[in-house]
Parts: structure tokens; C-alpha cells; sequence
């Protein structure tokens, strides 16, 4: 209950803080972000008759899967060699 009035009263303070200073304008930049990302969608979109889109995104999705396997098993060996009590490997 004591940390949670800790905690608490350091958020209030921070956000006291936080709101005295003003807040920025948006960059023009920023705002005219939506045409340039539509004019590389437009020129992505016209590049699939040539460049086989879905298959690399299927072949780097499972690239990513296998290599998100592979740490999880490497990281679960890890753990167990711990728990044999020194007598496993971890390579």
C-alpha cells in the first residue's frame, strides 16, 4: 500500500512536469508523411506483376519462425543444463 502511494505520487509529480512544458507543433514533414508512403505503396503495387511478393514475404516469415524455434530451443538448454546441477551441457 506504501509503494503504491510511492509510485503514485512520483507519476503525479512527473506528469506536473511533463505538462509544464508546451507542447511541440506537428513538422510539416510529419503531415505530408500520407502521400509519400502512398506513392511507394503505388510503386511497390505496380512492381508484383515482376517481383513475386507473396513468396518472399512466405519465405522470410519462415525463415524468421525456424530461427525463433532455434533460440527457443537453444535458450531451453541452456536453462536445463542449470538445473542438472552441473553435470549437463549447454553447447
Amino acid at each position: 500500500m506504501a509503494v503504491k502511494w510511492v509510485i503514485d505520487s512520483l507519476v503525479s509529480f512527473f506528469s506536473w512536469v511533463i505538462n509544464g512544458f508546451p507542447a511541440p507543433d506537428v513538422p510539416t514533414w510529419l503531415t505530408g508523411l500520407d502521400t509519400a508512403i502512398s506513392g511507394v505503396s503505388t510503386f511497390i503495387g505496380s512492381l508484383q506483376s515482376w517481383f513475386p511478393g507473396t513468396l518472399a514475404v512466405a519465405i522470410i516469415t519462415s525463415w524468421l519462425l525456424a530461427l525463433s524455434i532455434s533460440i527457443g530451443i537453444k535458450v531451453t538448454r541452456i536453462v536445463a543444463s542449470f538445473l542438472t546441477g552441473g553435470g549437463g551441457s549447454a553447447a
